[in-house]
């Protein structure tokens, strides 16, 4: 590895490291009912899974690069005491490094076409602690 790509990648890991967890703690907006901690709950957003029977991965990464990411949610029923909930669907999906979706392009919003791409798209059923985990990337700006 020559010296200034070795200074540029080091550079980028020190800023996400610096920028991810302020970025998380800014975006969590949540409550506690019955001793759980609950998100507000949120729009199915920008580029949904338009098949996301086809997605069954724990590696959602498909041909993305960018700064390595484990996503770990944990899912309980605030009904029932905080319980995990064993058995529920969680379907994810997010933009690559650059702001791109995977299953959509060649609109104003993303000119670059990429229908025909399943990266950064992901679903896994809740084990018995109602976790999955999801490796990806750092989704861009």
């Amino acid at each position: 590895m020559e010296r200034k790509d070795f200074i540029k990648n080091s550079l980028g890991l020190l800023g996400a490291s610096l920028i991810v967890p302020k970025v998380l703690m800014s975006c969590k907006d949540s409550t506690v009912v019955n001793d759980c901690e609950v998100w507000a709950s949120e729009t199915e957003g920008p580029f949904p899974t338009k098949k996301p029977e086809d997605f069954l991965s724990k590696n959602i990464k498909g041909d993305r690069t960018g700064v390595e990411a484990t996503i770990k949610i944990n899912v309980t029923n605030v009904d029932e005491s905080c319980q995990p909930l064993i058995g529920a669907i969680v379907d994810i999906w997010h933009c690559d490094k650059d702001g791109n979706y995977s299953q959509y392009g060649g609109i104003r919003m993303q000119p670059t076409d990429y229908k025909s791409y399943k990266f950064l798209r992901g679903r896994q059923v809740t084990d018995e602690n109602g976790n999955v985990e999801f490796n990806s990337i750092f989704p861009g700006w």
